[in-house]
């Protein structure tokens, strides 16, 4: 069905938007945290959040 199809998509849509918001306020907040550390975590959360 169509429908169905359409709702699972849309559903893990959404589920990775907030996983991704997620990711982004981890890296935020390891940011604010260590301040003066040059490596990006970004790299290894994204494909965790996908």
């Amino acid at each position: 069905n169509a429908c169905i199809a359409v709702a699972a998509l849309l559903h893990y849509f959404y589920l990775a938007v907030f996983f991704l918001m997620l990711a982004y306020g981890i890296e935020l907040a390891v940011t604010v945290i260590h301040v003066f550390e040059a490596k990006s975590r970004v790299g290894w959360l994204l494909p965790l959040a996908w």
